[in-house]
């Protein structure tokens, strides 16, 4: 009889993907990534979906099955969906690593249905707010963005620094820009983050 090629203990699996843990490893399926690992090997393979704002995917190798190591970099399309693998495999591993890739399974679609909600400045008399939306949250995550300025904003939403707002600026002018991320631990570490800046221009 043949062995498998995987003795699994385990299957990981959520947002249509799955991934067979043998003996003595370990790992994880979190919002856009699936982890798998044991002491001298780990297997990240992250996922990346196309945007109005990047949609390019000339770089992701089209296959009809996960890879194979090496390269321990690589980015490549399984069922219509795009992954960046990076692996940490000792070379005793590589085998048994492999195996374990190649137990990677796809299910085609869209499995992350949630949105983030920009940041909201309350109503003030002299000021002048605008967001960018609500925004989906792909499997690399999401970003809105909120600004306040007591002058006319003259640039686009996403245009950082504002430029052409900026030139205009007068001396007791104040402009605030809040850009709020989410993202899986490998882009932003689950960051929120918010930028202000103010200029104020010499007379």
């Amino acid at each position: 009889m043949i062995a498998p090629l995987v003795v699994a203990v385990l299957t990981i699996h959520g947002y249509g993907l799955s991934i067979d843990l043998p003996v003595g490893w370990a790992g994880r399926v979190v919002h856009g990534e699936v982890v798998a690992h044991e002491p001298r090997a780990r297997i990240d393979l992250r996922e990346w979906q196309p945007s109005a704002l990047d949609n390019y995917t000339g770089n992701f190798k089209r296959l009809a099955a996960p890879p194979t190591l090496p390269p321990q970099h690589q980015t490549f399309a399984l069922h219509g969906r795009f992954f960046i693998m990076f692996a940490q495999v000792s070379k005793p591993q590589l085998a048994a690593s492999n195996r374990v890739l190649a137990s990677f399974t796809v299910r085609p679609g869209d499995f992350y249905k949630e949105s983030v909600r920009p940041a909201r400045f309350q109503p003030r008399h002299g000021w002048r707010t605008r967001t960018s939306g609500s925004a989906k949250l792909l499997a690399q995550g999401a970003q809105t963005e909120t600004w306040a300025s007591t002058v006319r904003y003259r640039d686009p939403i996403l245009q950082l620094p504002p430029r052409r707002t900026l030139a205009r600026l007068p001396h007791d002018g104040v402009v605030i820009h809040v850009d709020l991320s989410r993202a899986d631990l490998w882009v932003y570490g689950r960051l929120r983050r918010a930028y202000f800046f103010r200029e104020y221009h010499n007379r």
